[in-house]
């Protein structure tokens, strides 16, 4: 009877601890033989689960092959969450889910601990640093998306959630569906509103679908609030859709220092490798320069206006 007693008391301790808010570094690997979880899905819903205490890092040490989808819905208060290689590492995390779509699509969804627009919660102040160095400069950490039909974009920010940086990555999308998907996708929703969101330094490979861009900054429905502080830079771009770099729903923001390749392969509608459109209708400042466009390419024969039929470089 006494041992019972001393296991239920153990397990009761063990259980207590896993239910601690998270803060400090925990290592998601498969081949360190101290890793605290062996998916980064297992890590984001522990901090789900568990929330944060202080700022988490989350080290990745070896490749990961992600079979589910990922979705963060966090408050993280002043704390924040940094995603990040381990010194000296080249992981390259794979996702594997061609499924069915949920109400928000996306392999890394940012904004909803369940991928569902009925349960959003903001999630502010996170990094997803690529570099393996601290402050580097390195594009270390790989993400590559599905060979899906199913419309997702790799990373997918939904909502009220500022204060956002990818930078220094490698993201592929292997997205096949027609219909508009990115390596990064922001989304404002009713009068939710992603603030201050940064994608510095990283390759966006959008070439497996004609409708995948580079960076997508759009909307679901017709919110009411409009996305600010949003900034493109120094990024390299190559893009198969009818945009490689889209704004809409935007009140300010950036695109900078870009090295875009945009080959449209459609045979309707114009090429517009950076497109600012005026949805929300606000006045606002956008900064549009330093950006190299290698190539604007069309397959639409058609005669007509460009904006109909052409290939344009930034349509404002």
């Amino acid at each position: 009877m006494r041992k019972i007693t001393l296991l239920t008391a153990a397990l009761a301790i063990s259980l207590v601890a896993m239910a601690q808010a998270m803060s400090g570094t925990y290592k998601v690997g498969v081949t360190d033989p101290v890793s605290d979880f062996t998916t980064l899905k297992a890590a984001i819903d522990a901090v789900n689960a568990n929330g944060v205490a202080g700022d988490v890092l989350l080290e990745i040490t070896s490749n990961l092959t992600e079979a589910a989808d990922i979705s963060l819905g966090v408050n993280t208060g002043l704390f924040k969450i940094t995603i990040k290689p381990a010194a000296t590492t080249n992981p390259v995390i794979t996702f594997t889910n061609i499924g069915t779509s949920v109400s928000i699509d996306g392999h890394f969804i940012i904004g909803s601990p369940n991928a569902l627009n009925t349960n959003l919660i903001p999630t502010n102040n996170l990094i997803i640093d690529g570099s393996n160095t601290i402050d580097g400069s390195t594009k270390d950490l790989t993400f590559i998306g599905s060979a899906s039909s199913v419309t997702r974009s790799v990373f997918r920010v939904f909502g009220n959630c500022d204060g956002i940086t990818i930078k220094n990555c490698i993201i592929t999308t292997k997205n096949t569906s027609g219909s508009s998907n990115a390596c990064i996708q922001l989304t404002d929703y009713t009068t939710f509103a992603p603030d201050n969101f940064t994608a510095l330094n990283n390759t966006l490979n959008a070439n497996s679908g004609n409708g995948s861009l580079g960076a997508l900054i759009s909307v679901s429905g017709t919110p009411t609030a409009l996305m600010t502080g949003i900034k493109i830079q120094n990024n390299v771009v190559t893009s198969r859709a009818t945009r490689a770099i889209m704004f809409n729903y935007v009140a300010d923001g950036e695109i900078s220092g870009n090295t875009i390749t945009h080959d449209l392969q459609l045979s309707t509608g114009a090429a517009q490798t950076i497109a600012v459109l005026t949805g929300g209708a606000a006045a606002g400042t956008f900064n549009i320069f330093n950006n190299i466009i290698k190539q604007v390419k069309t397959w639409n024969t058609a005669a007509g206006p460009a904006a109909s039929n052409g290939a344009i470089g930034i349509r404002s």
